[in-house]
């Protein structure tokens, strides 16, 4: 259930914003042993931002915590992964 509102969050908060990637795939089924779900977009062949896209492409690579901390009151950790394993890390 963390998972499905942590890749959820991703994908809504890339929805909202202006500058972000298109959100093409969204899967809470684990693939690999490096992942528990992910939120795949449709990358632009762009190389310089401005700063505003940058900001709105760190709030994306957020989404999925800020979902878990409005959802569960609590943002889980690598370490607390099945897999011990994340991509969210900061």
């Amino acid at each position: 259930r963390v998972v499905a509102f942590h890749e959820s969050g991703h994908a809504l908060v890339g929805w909202l914003l202006e500058h972000t990637e298109a959100v093409m795939k969204v899967s809470i089924a684990p693939r690999t042993n490096a992942a528990l779900g992910f939120s795949q977009m449709l990358p632009r062949d762009q190389y310089l931002f401005t700063k505003e896209q940058l900001f709105e492409r760190m709030c994306m690579a957020l989404g999925g915590r800020a979902a878990e901390a409005i959802s569960f009151s609590r943002v889980t950790s690598v370490g607390e992964c099945p897999s011990g394993k994340g991509s969210d890390k900061l």
